[in-house]
């Protein structure tokens, strides 16, 4: 295996990152497949825990906080992954998620990032705002730029 491979080349951390890292095994419909003769069901959270068993550190960006994000918070409190979560908030205006075509609802967000935190309190958050969207007006603007302090996020970026 790739992973095992880089481990015994001395890597000491693996960035999982793609346009949607939740979304990992949704194309495939979550199939079942076999990793050193064991069942492991293709799904974000089977991904996290088979690279918790290579005992380095494992950060995940391009987290969606979907529902089944919240099965992987655990794993970052026992230490089996970097309690680190880059999480593309975006933007806090309803109005401008619809025309980004962004799903999810900002209260939702927020709230699901705060039961994150009563599991793992160490948890880290780095996001991604956007302003200036087409249609996005100077009353919305405040909107994203307050949204890092409302997220607790650890880190702000404003594009």
């Amino acid at each position: 295996m790739k992973r095992k491979r880089l481990v015994d080349a001395g890597v000491k951390e693996i960035l999982v990152i793609s346009q949607d890292t939740s979304a990992y095994g949704v194309d495939v419909k979550h199939r079942t497949g076999f990793h050193n003769g064991e069942p492991v069901k293709t799904s974000m959270v089977s991904l996290c825990e088979q690279l918790s068993k290579l005992g380095i550190w494992t950060r995940l960006h391009y987290v969606y906080p979907y529902p089944h994000v919240d099965d992987v918070i655990p794993l970052m409190a026992e230490g089996k992954i970097l309690p680190y979560l880059d999480i593309p908030l975006q933007h806090a205006s309803p109005r401008i998620l619809k025309l980004m075509k962004r799903p999810g609802s900002v209260d939702r967000q927020l709230a699901r990032i705060k039961q994150w935190r009563e599991i793992c309190p160490e948890l880290t958050l780095r996001s991604t705002f956007i302003v200036g969207f087409p249609g996005e007006t100077e009353r919305r603007f405040p909107d994203a730029t307050r949204l890092p302090e409302r997220s607790a996020s650890g880190s702000r970026w404003l594009l």
